[in-house]
């Protein structure tokens, strides 16, 4: 199964996406355009994850690498992926965990999902248009170019094979730096103690991570203090460049693990 555009080698595929911005910017955009507004967003996503953040895009560990790039003098966007399993898949995984985030990007281009309020809810909070696969995925494959030649050394392993692979070697690094008389089946055993973990990241359903693997920092929740920290530094500028209520904007940053925050965390309480 697969999209028609999207090449498989051995158990990875990839995805190749060029989409137009819209033209012009937005009611009370002060000037901005739907670009600047899409790069404000991804230097930000990109200097939190410098930073040590675990964005929403790393809930999937399933992804080889995922990128976002502005071109041809920033008029169109270009995303670029590698990821284990099927292009159904992955766009589904995308759509059921993350798909404000999707929005915050892919908003700004053409024919992108419109959000919505639900008929009948009086709070004003918003459905992402990402969250309907059927038109989602009707807009990935609209903007999807065929990719001549996909090349990938290692198709036969998916990013679990590899950080399995990593565990092993790390372990045996240290037993024999150790001079330790662990065995290779002992060391596999505690290897594969670390791999249940990897293991229960996986949806069940797709194959997908739907959540990232156990490192350091991904491991141990937040704490409470780093959570007020991070959101006062994403919240106020989506809400300033979007214009999302406190209900909606509790919906989004949900996603980047910080729901739940009081909104006079931002300053202010109005909806």
């Amino acid at each position: 199964m697969g999209f028609k555009d999207s090449h498989t080698v051995g158990r990875v595929t990839e995805i190749t996406h060029i989409v137009p911005f819209k033209k012009g910017g937005w009611e009370g955009s002060h000037g901005l355009r739907y670009s600047d507004r899409c790069r404000i967003i991804l230097e930000s996503f990109a200097k939190l994850e410098a930073e040590g953040f675990v964005s929403p895009v790393r809930r999937f560990s399933g992804i080889h690498f995922a990128r976002w790039t502005m071109i041809d003098g920033d008029t169109r966007l270009l995303f670029t992926t590698n990821f284990d399993g099927t292009w159904e898949d992955y766009i589904g995984a995308f759509t059921r965990e993350i798909p404000w985030s999707l929005g915050l990007i892919w908003c700004n281009c053409e024919d992108y999902p419109v959000d919505h309020v639900k008929p009948g809810d009086t709070t004003g909070k918003l459905i992402p248009g990402a969250k309907d696969y059927p038109l989602f995925s009707k807009f990935v494959k609209r903007f999807q170019v065929p990719t001549g030649l996909f090349y990938a050394h290692h198709g036969s392993l998916t990013v679990k094979d590899i950080v399995h692979l990593q565990i092993f070697h790390e372990e045996t690094r240290k037993a024999l730096a150790s001079g330790s008389t662990a065995t290779l089946a002992e060391i596999e055993r505690r290897t594969m103690e670390y791999q249940r973990d990897v293991d229960a990241a996986y949806h069940p359903d797709s194959g997908l991570a739907s959540a990232p693997f156990p490192k350091p920092e991904c491991m141990e929740p937040m704490p409470e203090a780093d959570r007020a920290v991070y959101y006062q530094r994403i919240a106020p500028a989506i809400r300033s460049l979007y214009g999302y209520n406190n209900a909606t904007m509790n919906d989004v940053m949900a996603e980047f693990g910080l729901g739940g925050i009081h909104p006079t965390t931002e300053g202010r309480n109005d909806d």
